[in-house]
């Protein structure tokens, strides 16, 4: 009888074992980078330090630039976080991996910069033999980037922030009148939060997408239903990226 019940217990935590296992694997990203390798990109690699950490493993990282038009040099910053001097080419030296993706989230771009920006990057890829179309230049400023696309560069247009899932009806119908007349032929993709995706599926059928996950959103913590609609939203061929956090020794800055 005792024996029974130390067998009956053995196998209730085994189970128990293999059920928290198997909920693991449903709510973790795992699924999701294996199959999507391609589309999963690093979120905020701003320092040489993390870039080196996942620039072997993932096809393409998302940095934040700041161009500095008096020294002609581009900081890899976010801002308000303090500046730590470190240069766009020294960080583009720094790679080991020639055919790395670059998302460059554009923090100042504007109409007296965009000219001197776009040489000075145009410069970056000649001196270190990258090509322009790994990268891809983000703003809000669809006019300016016109500039970077017939320039050869990959564009994408930042819709809208915090996101357009947050906007009141009468809101989002005025964003997505001003969205669609500010897209351009030449433009390569559209950009916002992984929860604008509905939104912009239906109004933006034909565009490819660039889409984010917040830190939080990348957590264990995730239900298996979240996950499965991540994995929806990867699976789309208009889905060109997915931003994750990756943890690694590295701060995010």
């Amino acid at each position: 009888m005792q024996f029974s019940i130390k067998k009956t217990l053995i196998f209730c935590v085994g189970l128990a074992t293999l059920l928290v296992i198997a909920y693991r694997g449903v709510t973790s990203d795992f699924l999701l980078k294996q199959l999507h390798a391609d589309k999963i990109w690093v979120h905020r690699v701003n320092s040489i330090e993390k870039l080196q950490e996942v620039n072997s493993t993932f096809s393409g990282v998302e940095l934040d630039v700041v161009f500095n038009s008096a020294l002609n040099v581009f900081d890899v910053n976010h801002p308000p976080a303090e500046s730590i001097g470190l240069n766009l080419l020294d960080y583009l030296k720094s790679n080991t991996e020639s055919d790395l993706n670059f998302w460059l989230d554009f923090k100042n771009l504007s109409p007296e910069n965009a000219s001197q920006a776009l040489e000075r990057l145009a410069f970056l890829c000649a001196e270190l033999n990258i090509s322009k179309k790994q990268f891809i230049v983000e703003t809000t400023q669809t006019e300016l980037l016109k500039l970077f696309a017939k320039s050869g560069f990959q564009t994408s247009y930042y819709l809208h922030w915090p996101g357009l899932y947050q906007l009141n009806e009468e809101n989002l119908n005025e964003n997505i009148i001003q969205i669609k007349a500010n897209i351009f032929p030449e433009l390569s993709y559209i950009s916002s939060s992984y929860h604008d995706y509905e939104i912009m599926q239906q109004h933006f059928p034909e565009q490819e997408k660039l889409l984010w996950l917040t830190e939080n959103e990348t957590k264990f913590s995730s239900t298996i239903k979240e996950h499965w609609y991540r994995m929806k939203i990867a699976n789309h061929p208009k889905t060109k990226v997915l931003l994750m956090q990756i943890k690694t020794n590295a701060s995010n800055r």
